[in-house]
């Protein structure tokens, strides 16, 4: 799922859904992504393996809670020194 921030988002507890975050919008010209991050607070969301380009951003999410949200965090750096966060929040819901 490609994510526009600030993102919502609806997974159930059984999904394992990949997500991704385009940072051409805030990056300057010239400028790359040399780091990336992603995190929850709660250990019940599992937040599984993450990669990235000099503009993109992707994590893969399973688990969580049914009935819970949960705020995920993507922060980068960049090559000439910026740092950005974005926050996906993410609410599990009931599956079929």
């Amino acid at each position: 799922m490609i994510l526009t921030a600030p993102a919502e988002v609806e997974q159930t507890d059984r999904d394992r859904l990949d997500y991704y975050h385009y940072w051409t919008r805030w990056l300057t010209a010239g400028d790359v992504i040399i780091a990336s991050s992603w995190e929850c607070a709660d250990t019940d969301l599992i937040l599984e393996s993450s990669t990235f380009s000099t503009s993109m951003t992707s994590v893969w999410i399973r688990g969580g809670v049914e009935g819970t949200t949960y705020s995920v965090f993507n922060h980068i750096l960049t090559a000439q020194g910026r740092e950005m966060t974005v926050m996906l929040t993410m609410r599990i819901i009931q599956g079929d």
